[in-house]
Order: C-alpha cells, then structure tokens, then sequence
C-alpha cells in the first residue's frame, strides 16, 4: 500500500520501502484504494516512473 508513512502504508510515493530504502515496489498492489476502472495503464505509468527514478 502507498501511503505518507510507515503507520499507515508500506511504501512512499515514489515506490520506495519505507524501511528497505532499496527495495521499488511496483504493481497494482500498492494502490491505496481500488478503483472502478481498468488499472493497466496506471500500472505502467508508476513501473516507467520508478524505473526513470532507478536510474
């Protein structure tokens, strides 16, 4: 789940552990809330966006 802290959320917004600081995350697992419509492509945007972050 991403979330603001490690209380509430596994990782940031950036995909980012909160507490393993080199482990990205990315899929429609961390999603905060589920959502009525098809989440592929919001899916693809957050894996281009930590892979630009990564390198």
């Amino acid at each position: 789940r991403m979330g603001t802290g490690p209380a509430d959320s596994v990782i940031d917004s950036n995909m980012i552990h909160h507490r393993l600081r080199n482990l990205v995350v990315v899929g429609t697992s961390t999603y905060p809330s589920c959502s009525c419509a098809n989440p592929s492509l919001t899916a693809a945007a957050l894996s281009l966006r930590a892979a630009s972050r990564m390198a």
